[in-house]
């Protein structure tokens, strides 16, 4: 990666209480000088406590945020100081994402036309090379894997939530966008700066069925949990009746569907309804439970 003359800049590596030689492998890498890398391990299991870790530790004018599974592109650096000069009037940024994809792709998962699978997730976050403010992106705030925010945004939008995100095996999301839309609600601007490249590695075990399934249906309960529940709408035993209709709907178009593409497509929906589902009955029966003494 190329280093603009006159940077100061760290790298925080944040161990998330991993079990293996992490912390060893980032001193050795520390003791032989290349970058400055500072290592901080952090106990409780969990994406936001370590991205929380970071805020805490972090020293810089800015805070950039960068996935385990990623390689940045030669020029990322150059880019996000850039564009950090060139755009005063922003104080969030986010970069092009291309996925690298470590096997091919099943032939019955779509990542094109009406029946993309992928539409919208963390696979296919690439909006193109031009710069543009994320208003006028198909995606309206950045994405966790490749984001940059100036010390005051930070320091002013606070922590990341703890509900939100993975935790361990356990899947989870939408830590980064909630974080993104408090700072929207605060009147902060974005900018999608196309030369900030980042490549997302996927595996192999992550274009399965089963994980695909488990990840959509764990994603849809992080969004419900992040938006919160919808006001005035109709409930059936605390489920939105609303979602009780696109669960059946998308059941019956999985099941009757020939084509293998589409019949994942509509599989996928279901597995979202259903985490929406057991999301909003949780929180109802909670907010249900709640007694002023």
């Amino acid at each position: 990666m190329i280093v603009p003359e006159g940077i100061d800049w760290e790298v925080l590596l944040i161990d998330n209480n991993s079990k293996d030689e992490t912390r060893k492998v980032a001193e050795e890498f520390s003791r032989k000088g290349t970058i400055n890398l500072r290592y901080f391990f952090e106990g409780r299991q969990g994406k936001s406590f370590a991205l929380n870790k970071g805020l805490e530790n972090a020293r810089g004018g800015i805070i950039a945020f960068l996935d385990d599974d990623v390689l940045m592109d030669k020029g990322w650096l150059t880019a996000v100081i850039k564009s950090i000069q060139k755009y005063q009037d922003y104080d969030g940024f986010g970069g092009r994402k291309i996925s690298v994809w470590k096997t091919r792709p099943p032939e019955w998962l779509a990542m094109t036309g009406k029946y993309n699978s992928l539409r919208g997730t963390g696979y296919l976050r690439d909006d193109g090379c031009d710069d543009k403010e994320y208003s006028e992106t198909e995606n309206k705030v950045p994405c966790g894997a490749n984001m940059f925010f100036r010390r005051r945004a930070i320091e002013e939008n606070g922590v990341f939530r703890l509900d939100l995100g993975p935790k361990g095996k356990k899947l989870g999301a939408a830590e980064d966008t909630e974080y993104c839309w408090r700072m929207l609600q605060s009147g902060k601007k974005f900018m999608y700066i196309g030369d900030a490249l980042i490549y997302h590695q996927v595996e192999p075990e992550k274009l399965t069925k089963r994980y695909l399934t488990k990840w959509r249906y764990c994603c849809a309960r992080s969004v419900v949990r992040c938006k919160g529940l919808p006001d005035n709408v109709k409930c059936y035993f605390n489920i939105p009746r609303y979602l009780i209709k696109q669960l059946f709907e998308a059941l019956i178009r999985w099941n009757l569907s020939a084509d293998s593409k589409r019949r994942f497509y509509h599989k996928l929906r279901f597995y979202w309804t259903l985490g929406e589902i057991v999301e909003s009955y949780k929180m109802r029966r909670s907010s249900c439970n709640i007694r002023i003494i």
